[in-house]
């Protein structure tokens, strides 16, 4: 990936990425070039100063994160801004009564790859549950972590400290698993420098999938995607990033949310690892919006350091 100008702060260890320097013009003569950097400098102190006064409308990071409002709060609308795209599969676009006809609608988006992309906002409701959000009393035993990834190698937590970390869990059904592979690869791609993304597979039992499924994710994933493809599992809870993150005490949300990985579990990391939200089978809209909570928390965090 390209080297971002973000610096990040490590609990273990220190490390900044390369920055650019900015030169002043050799001469002070030009009436032009004196405007020109009274305007930038102004704009700076408004963009800074604005910053501040955001930061402090929030109590707490806690309560913001919990509220109904952190969400419009950020200023994100489903019909355009940053999350605008070219595909808007929250809207089901089946025709007559295709999307409801099925006996089983839940067995069919998992099983009928067509019918998730045509049906998605059904498919989204069959699923969708509330999430949970928890609070870490150590952050560092989250950079401790390992996991290993489809390729054999392995990464620790503490190689994409400072970044907000998704975290998905996605069942392998063949109705399932190609949609939400590409919208990740999508979100993934908004936010290459602030976001890192790992995608868990998990393996159903007595489940047929198409023989290239699998392939076409391993060689997706080490050609085109920005993802970071976890090894496939068909025991999940095993995994040592579910296993810590399972084992918070939620702070908000239901007390007892049972994990079920037969539907998709993504969890949002916050940048210090202090938050980390489980969301439940999310339309698009919803996910994207959660997302830039903590993205603009990050941007809020970098700011109070400058």
């Amino acid at each position: 990936r390209a080297t971002s100008t973000i610096t990040i702060h490590h609990h273990h260890k220190t490390s900044s990425s390369t920055s650019t320097t900015s030169h002043l013009p050799s001469s002070l003569d030009n009436a032009s070039d004196m405007s020109q950097m009274r305007r930038s400098s102004f704009v700076g102190r408004i963009i800074q100063l604005l910053l501040i006064w955001s930061w402090s409308q929030s109590s707490s990071i806690q309560q913001w994160l919990s509220s109904s409002d952190a969400s419009s709060s950020c200023g994100i609308s489903s019909h355009g801004g940053l999350f605008a795209s070219a595909f808007q599969w929250d809207v089901d676009t089946g025709k007559d009564d295709e999307c409801s006809s099925p006996e089983s609608i839940a067995d069919k988006c998992r099983t009928d790859a067509k019918f998730h992309y045509v049906c998605s906002q059904t498919c989204t409701a069959q699923f969708n549950t509330k999430g949970v959000l928890a609070s870490a009393s150590d952050p560092d035993d989250w950079y401790d972590v390992t996991l290993q990834k489809a390729d054999g190698k392995t990464i620790q937590m503490e190689d994409v400290e400072g970044y907000v970390v998704m975290l998905v869990v996605l069942p392998m059904y063949p109705g399932m698993t190609p949609y939400w592979f590409k919208m990740l690869n999508h979100i993934q791609d908004v936010f290459p420098y602030t976001l890192e993304t790992f995608v868990l597979p998990a393996r159903k039992e007595n489940v047929e999938n198409p023989p290239d499924m699998r392939k076409q994710m391993l060689d997706t994933a080490d050609t085109k995607s920005k993802l970071i493809l976890l090894q496939e599992t068909a025991d999940t809870k095993a995994n040592p990033a579910l296993q810590y993150i399972l084992s918070l005490k939620p702070l908000h949300g239901l007390e007892d949310a049972a994990y079920d990985d037969d539907r998709v579990n993504i969890f949002l990391v916050s940048s210090d690892a202090k938050y980390i939200e489980r969301i439940v089978h999310p339309s698009r809209i919803n996910l994207e919006k959660r997302l830039n909570v903590y993205l603009q928390l990050l941007s809020q965090q970098q700011s109070r350091e400058l």
